[in-house]
């Protein structure tokens, strides 16, 4: 059976078709959507456990309830972040229903299951094509009437298991293959879960939770894992992690399950080692009840728990609360490439809502680099624009590599020193506004083979100067996961900047740069904008005025010094906080640290730095 839909858009003229928007268009939306989080336009109706799926371009949403879980529909919306409007889809063959499992396969939307108060669970499944706009019924599957515990997609077929019903202790489940248009009976799971998330790690479907009975309670002291490998078509138990059978939630990574429970503790488990490690505790308070959880772009996985947020920080193995008002939300999180969208109301039937929580432009591009705790104190190795490399140590509970790592260092022309050009380091792709226009001007090829790309600057920078010079133009050039900006004069002034600097990725993820004549790097301290690194101020903007103003950070210069210029003082000092710290780091660098007196107080005492080596830059 299938339907054709015809499209009625909202903010669209009546019986205009949209065409389906590439999977790029999504992400490029969310690039000038603010930090933080947004309310984007509600859905156009009101719903509680409705399908929620991110199919790259487009939020598709459908079916959930009304009335207390008492009116179940079956009618649907998408949501186009490019044109910040709903379309509503017209109804399908399927009957109304909420919590139905759900996938995109990368062409269609495959439902199945789910269920009223009144009639029930289904056990029947449609699927939209994107494409076509068109609906068509599933074969039916193998599976009884449930509101099923996993739905994935293998990038083959779409594995369904489980009963998510109180008490229920089913182990069975069904994969259906859309190419072939049937399903296949899985092998019974070595356990039941009726409380889990399942995810799919690119090998096999993990389900972890809990089997809850009608009092919510579980036989077993700790939550539970399951695996399934459709390469082998069995089943494995995970090994044991002490976290609650009463509620969970799991992301993955994209190489690990990160897992937190509502008593907010949190562990990762690595399946090709088979192995867990801990992770902190949520700086969250407790509450109770269901944690939620979605990835929040490369590198970061956003917490949802009643009411309260959290950022795990993967490479730094922290978590980082997130302060200020937060939205009332009721909507399911959905990972939606560099940001995480909360579609829904509660299920009084309130509070209809879209939100979209994007991680803090200087957040999401934070580098947290990685580093070892021996004996109470972190180890962290860090590396210099310039080159120069060091281990810098400190007391654990300062979590200094948490607040992010930030390279600094400006150019300059060695035949004639002033001005100095600050270079911005971004670690992925510079934000919106730091270059103009839809594509670059022109290229040139660097000196050891690569490419620099010419952009103009945004149109109010036009007339900004950088020390004495008019900087109307951004030459960009890319190391790795790292961007370079470089501001310059002219097209030939890029050419030649282009052929006189280079740069790396270090074996520690930093970047180091390498400058030839006429070029050079600057290598003073302070105003001389040398090589420097800052933890805590991950603004890159070159142009915006320096860190002195922030809360919490410390600037590293290559220097030499001596502890005789040591200082901790709040006199003649004038910040947010009114604390300021000057330390001298094994003779060759130089630490100023500012923020409130406990976090100034606590580095200057404990911040030491070992195995500093200068660069050849």
């Amino acid at each position: 059976m299938v339907l054709a839909v015809g499209l009625s858009a909202v903010g669209c003229g009546a019986g205009e078709r949209e065409r389906i928007r590439p999977v790029e268009a999504g992400e490029e939306a969310w690039r000038s959507l603010s930090s933080g989080w947004t309310r984007l336009q509600p859905p156009p109706f009101v719903r509680a456990r409705a399908v929620s799926v991110w199919t790259g371009s487009e939020l598709f949403y459908w079916g959930g309830d009304t009335d207390f879980g008492g009116t179940a529909h079956a009618d649907g919306a998408a949501y186009d972040p490019a044109g910040g409007a709903w379309r509503r889809l017209l109804p399908g063959p399927l009957s109304g229903r909420s919590s139905a499992g759900a996938v995109w396969t990368g062409r269609e939307v495959l439902i199945w299951g789910g269920g009223t108060e009144s009639e029930g669970a289904r056990s029947d499944g449609a699927a939209f094509d994107l494409a076509t706009q068109s609906w068509r019924m599933l074969p039916e599957s193998p599976l009884a009437p449930r509101d099923p515990v996993a739905a994935v997609w293998t990038g083959e077929e779409m594995l369904v298991w489980g009963n998510a019903a109180p008490s229920a202790d089913w182990v069975d489940g069904a994969a259906y293959d859309p190419d072939a248009d049937r399903w296949r009976a899985l092998p019974p799971a070595p356990l039941a879960l009726n409380e889990a998330t399942a995810v799919w790690t690119g090998e096999e479907m993990i389900v972890y939770g809990a089997l809850l009975d009608g009092n919510n309670r579980s036989e077993t002291e700790h939550a539970q894992g399951i695996a399934y490998r459709p390469g082998t078509n069995e089943w494995r138990v995970l090994p044991p992690f002490p976290l609650s059978p009463q509620a969970s939630t799991a992301v993955w990574t994209g190489d690990e399950l990160v897992v937190w429970d509502y008593e907010l503790r949190a562990g990762a488990y690595d399946p090709a080692g088979d192995r867990w490690r801990p992770l902190p505790d949520l700086p969250l308070r407790f509450y109770e009840c269901y944690p939620q959880g979605a990835q929040a772009g490369e590198g970061l996985v956003l917490a949802w728990h009643c009411g309260q947020a959290a950022l795990l920080h993967l490479a730094a193995g922290r978590w980082h609360a997130l302060t200020g008002t937060l939205p009332e939300i009721f909507g399911r999180p959905v990972s939606a490439g560099s940001v995480v969208l909360f579609a829904g109301a509660a299920h009084e039937g309130v509070a209809n809502a879209l939100w979209a929580y994007k991680p803090d432009e200087l957040g999401a591009l934070t580098f947290v680099p990685r580093n070892e705790v021996r004996g109470g104190r972190v180890h962290l190795p860090v590396t210099f624009p310039d080159g120069t490399s060091a281990v810098l140590s400190y007391p654990s509970e300062l979590d200094l590599a948490g607040m992010g790592v930030q390279p600094d260092v400006s150019y300059l022309y060695l035949d004639d020193p002033p001005p100095r050009f600050p270079l911005a380091f971004y670690r992925g792709d510079p934000p919106a506004g730091v270059v103009a226009g839809e594509a670059p001007i022109d290229s040139f090829g660097t000196r050891e083979g690569g490419q620099a790309e010419l952009w103009a600057a945004p149109a109010d920078r036009d007339t900004e100067e950088t020390g004495r010079e008019v900087m109307p133009y951004r030459l960009v050039f890319r190391f790795g996961p790292w961007t370079v900006v470089a501001p310059v004069r002219d097209p030939d002034e890029a050419r030649v900047l282009a052929s006189s600097l280079d740069g790396h990725e270090t074996p520690g993820g930093f970047v180091a740069l390498h400058a030839f004549p006429p070029i050079g790097l600057s290598d003073e301290s302070g105003e001389g904008e040398g090589p420097r690194l800052t933890i805590g101020d991950t603004d890159p903007d070159p142009d915006r005025l320096r860190v002195d103003d922030r809360f919490r950070s410390i600037h590293l210069w290559v220097e030499s010094c001596s502890d005789a210029t040591d200082r901790l003082s709040s006199e003649e000092y004038t910040s947010p906080s009114g604390w300021y710290a000057h330390r001298c780091l094994g003779g060759a660098l130089t630490a100023q640290i500012d923020g409130d007196r406990k976090f100034v107080e606590a580095v200057y005492s404990g911040l030491e730095a070992r195995d500093i080596r200068p660069g050849s830059a």
